[in-house]
């Protein structure tokens, strides 16, 4: 009996952490949803927590032309200014 109210504590945290871990991602979605409702937002977000990833999305083109979306191995110039 002890066992099996164990194992149900235990089937129950996991269960929050997972449900927690995908509302985030679809909070994180629907902001970014709104902000590119005009469809001009253009890069990538990535967001981790521990080493986990936990929402990655790429928004836009990587040419003027609009031919070339956004993905994973796409580069970027950065510029870091002091």
């Amino acid at each position: 009996m002890k066992l099996k109210k164990i194992v149900t504590i235990l089937f129950l945290m996991i269960l929050c952490i997972t449900l927690r871990a995908q509302s985030a991602h679809l909070r994180l979605d629907s902001l970014f949803n709104n902000i590119n409702q005009d469809g001009e937002l253009s890069g990538a977000v990535l967001v981790m927590d521990s080493s986990k990833v936990v929402y990655e999305r790429y928004f836009g083109y990587e040419d003027s032309q609009k031919k070339r979306k956004i993905h994973q191995p796409t580069r970027f110039e950065l510029a870091y200014c002091k």
